[in-house]
């Protein structure tokens, strides 16, 4: 796989097992998504395993942003959840600094994979990809902190931002918490649209 085809795969993809279906091909170029293979969640917030809620906020995403490394994030945004995941007696789970956890196994194994596997990113998309993944699950109540943050920011980098925040929050069950995390997230995509940040 190019790297031509695998951002061409993330665009395109209209549901999460137009990604899914290319798992093979996929590990092949980021051997490390294997562990999301089949990963139950343990969480009544998630009805998929762990790939497919990735896949499927791949799927999730509007089809023209201008960041293609944000359609990467999103498959790979959770990868961390495998290390940071808490078993409790009940047989439910947490992953309290999955993001963290997600952002340095981007650092460490999917990059240089990709690199291995002829998939070359250049510094401003290696950026972008560890933007994303890292912040992937940040806390938009809190959203005038979030604005004056990353306000300088470019414009397309927090427009993608808030779009994989709302399709990573769509690819939930959706219970009071996760409606309201869409609805929060779509108020800093609109703030941001019209440029009031």
């Amino acid at each position: 796989m190019t790297k031509k085809e695998l951002i061409r795969l993330l665009h395109t993809a209209e549901s999460p097992y137009d990604v899914c279906a290319h798992y093979k091909e996929l590990a092949e170029v980021m051997p490390s998504i294997s562990k999301m293979f089949c990963f139950d969640q343990r969480s009544k917030y998630h009805g998929y395993d762990l790939f497919t809620h990735c896949c499927a906020t791949v799927a999730l995403l509007p089809k023209d942003l201008e960041s293609d490394m944000v359609y990467l994030a999103a498959l790979i945004h959770d990868i961390g959840k495998v290390k940071a995941q808490i078993l409790f007696e009940s047989g439910a789970a947490s992953y309290k600094g999955h993001p963290e956890h997600s952002y340095v196994e981007t650092i460490s194994s999917i990059i240089p994979e990709l690199s291995a596997a002829g998939i070359m990113l250049d510094s401003d998309e290696k950026e972008q990809l560890l933007f994303f993944v890292r912040h992937h699950d940040d806390d938009f109540k809190a959203m005038n902190y979030c604005l004056k943050r990353y306000r300088s920011l470019p414009k397309f980098w927090l427009l993608a931002w808030c779009n994989l925040e709302i399709a990573d929050a769509k690819a939930h069950t959706m219970y009071q918490k996760t409606q309201e995390r869409v609805r929060t997230c779509n108020v800093m995509l609109n703030l941001v649209t019209k440029g009031k940040y």
